[in-house]
């Protein structure tokens, strides 16, 4: 798995995969941004941790994960009700336009600092962006994490991308990477963990993993995994299932995007 995802990324994407020494990359190199999609349990977070040791660390690999988006529990209640709670985890219970604004305007800002693209700023060929996140290349930009001891987004939590320090690869993993459309306008590339686990498994190890959740019995945990999980990982993978149909048709050559399915 992790053979195959690091030469499509070389081949296909022009991810530089060779030369791991920190601070190698430089701002030369453009930083790709590959998004990582699959079903629960099919190993997306695995694989972001293999590509990251595999390619020298942290340092040259940033992985921002999905599950900071959950839309906090107080303000999914005042906004869906107890419904909203109960189905937390499907798209809606997402901050999708959160997720999207803040991607781009990574994006954006990891692109002014690579030496090609400094010379559009002179020209206003590139959209301005807050100075502050040019400051964040350094620091880290913001960016949520999913506290699990407090069952929240830790709004304060940051990512360290930096051309400069020899950021080369920024992994966008979750659920529903490929099912908003907006956040694969910023992607150069995704991989699809396609089938390799089936909906009934995940949803029966999902039944094991989710008793730690406070509030619920264990049959009501197991009523829950098939109601909402089920309905997730479905929607999860019509997603994926679409993605590789428009990147295998022979329309729209010039913006599909370049899928990897494993």
């Amino acid at each position: 798995m992790l053979a195959e995802a690091l030469h499509f990324m070389r081949d296909q994407i022009g991810v530089n995969i060779s030369n791991h020494e920190h601070g190698t990359a430089g701002p030369q190199f453009a930083i790709k941004f590959i998004g990582i999609a699959g079903i629960p349990g099919a190993g997306k977070s695995t694989l972001a941790s293999m590509i990251q040791t595999a390619l020298g660390g942290a340092e040259v690999v940033a992985i921002l994960p999905m599950d900071g988006w959950h839309i906090p529990l107080a303000k999914l209640r005042e906004s869906q009700g107890e419904r909203g709670v109960y189905w937390r985890g499907a798209p809606e219970t997402f901050d999708e336009s959160g997720f999207v604004k803040r991607l781009s305007e990574i994006r954006k800002t990891t692109c002014l600092l690579t030496k090609s693209d400094k010379m559009k700023i002179a020209d206003n060929q590139v959209e301005k962006v807050d100075c502050s996140d040019l400051d964040s290349a350094e620091q880290g930009f913001l960016w949520p994490s999913f506290d699990h001891a407090i069952g929240d987004p830790d709004f304060n939590a940051r990512v360290k991308i930096s051309p400069q320090q020899g950021t080369r690869l920024v992994l966008v993993e979750g659920l529903y990477v490929l099912h908003f459309a907006e956040a694969v306008e910023h992607l150069d590339g995704a991989i699809a963990l396609h089938r390799r686990l089936s909906i009934d498994e995940a949803v029966e190890r999902l039944k094991e993993r989710n008793k730690c959740i406070p509030g619920y019995s264990p049959q009501e945990i197991e009523r829950r995994c098939d109601d909402v999980d089920r309905g997730n990982a479905q929607i999860a993978l019509k997603s994926i299932d679409h993605a590789l149909l428009e990147s295998s048709s022979n329309q729209n050559k010039n913006i599909k995007l370049p899928i990897l399915a494993l």
